[in-house]
């Protein structure tokens, strides 16, 4: 899978759940770029009052409600996690 292809899957997954837990459709998804230490290190996608952090080297999505609390957490396989950072 190619890096886009992963990042497009990542989003449908992050617009999925946030829609099955009861976020508006209508509202915007917002959509940050994380960069640490001058490398690509993840996203963070925003809609409503929820929350999603993808982070490349926990190979995992966290999906938060507006006060921090974890709501969901969606693995994200590591074969293709790879191909996303050796491309970022």
């Amino acid at each position: 899978m190619q890096p886009a292809q992963i990042t497009d899957s990542v989003r449908n997954s992050v617009l999925r759940t946030f829609v099955e837990l009861g976020i508006d459709t209508d509202l915007p998804l917002r959509e940050t770029i994380l960069i640490c230490d001058g490398h690509y290190c993840g996203r963070r996608f925003e809609s409503g009052d929820l929350t999603a952090l993808w982070l490349l080297d926990d190979h995992k999505i966290d999906i938060s409600r507006a006060d921090g609390t974890v709501v969901q957490t969606i693995l994200v396989a590591e074969s293709k996690y790879s191909s996303t950072r050796a491309a970022a």
